[in-house]
């Protein structure tokens, strides 16, 4: 929804903003979640070509977010030292409950997975690094 979008430019500015003390602006990397099922009711065009190619679809909605930033501070309704976050990322959660993106546990991806997005539920109990096994 547009608040929930709202939230997510004013949490990019904010982070943005503390990152700013360590870092120079163009390298600070920030993130806004998206909520999958909130955008199939706003957009579901949108939404349906996100889940179908995020190859080349999130950079462009990773591009939106900087606009969409750019927009907000242009409001005049934020502090004026936020500056928009060049390297900001859109990640998507609570995706359609498709057997399409679900895995049953991580040991379920396949490189077929890689460029696809994928969904996993549970708990996590243990974690470590994960590793990409080649087969000959």
């Amino acid at each position: 929804n547009t608040a929930s979008g709202r939230q997510s430019v004013k949490e990019v500015l904010r982070n943005g903003q503390n990152c700013e003390r360590h870092a120079n602006a163009s390298e600070v990397h920030s993130c806004a979640e998206i909520n999958c099922q909130d955008l199939a009711e706003w957009d579901p065009d949108a939404c349906v070509k996100i889940l179908k190619d995020p190859e080349s679809m999130l950079p462009l909605l990773n591009t939106a977010l900087v606009e969409a930033q750019e927009q907000y501070l242009r409001s005049g309704v934020c502090n004026d030292s936020w500056i928009p976050i060049v390297r900001a990322h859109a990640r998507l959660y609570h995706l359609p409950p498709l057997s399409l993106f679900e895995k049953k546990n991580v040991s379920a991806i396949r490189s077929k997975d890689v460029g696809h997005l994928v969904q996993i539920t549970g708990s996590i109990v243990r974690s470590g690094s994960t590793r990409m096994l080649e087969v000959a």
